[in-house]
C-alpha cells in the first residue's frame, strides 16, 4: 500500500507541476485518480478510529449520526404544522378578500 500512496503523490505532483501550466490539454488526464485519493483518506480515518484517544469523539459522532432520524421527523412535523397554519390563514382571509364592501387598498 505504500507503493500505491507513493504513486498517488507522484502522479499528483506531475499533474500539478507539469500539466497545469497551460499544457493540460496535451498532457495526461490524471483526474481519474481523484477517487483513489478519497480511498486513501478513508483508510486514514480507519487508522484513527482504532486509536483509544478518539473513543469519546467516536461516541459523539455516533450520537450525532443516530440523531439524524429524530431530526428528519422533527422537520416533517414542522412542515405539517406550517402547512396547517398556511391553510388556516388562507381560509380566514378568503372571506375578507371575496367581500366587495371591504376596501383592500388600506
Amino acid at each position: 500500500l505504500h507503493f500505491f500512496d507513493t504513486f498517488l503523490v507522484v502522479a499528483s505532483c506531475a499533474d500539478f507541476y507539469l500539466f497545469s501550466v497551460g499544457q493540460s490539454s496535451r498532457g495526461l488526464n490524471l483526474n481519474v485518480l481523484r477517487p483513489f485519493r478519497f480511498l486513501r483518506f478513508v483508510r486514514t480515518l480507519r487508522v484513527l478510529q482504532s486509536i483509544k484517544i478518539f473513543g469519546k469523539l467516536k461516541m459523539l459522532v455516533n450520537t450525532v449520526g443516530a440523531s439524524f432520524l429524530a431530526l428528519f421527523w422533527s422537520i416533517v412535523l414542522l412542515g405539517i404544522v406550517m402547512i396547517m397554519a398556511a391553510l388556516f390563514l388562507c381560509q380566514s382571509v378568503s372571506s375578507a378578500l371575496e367581500d366587495e364592501s371591504i376596501l383592500l387598498e388600506s
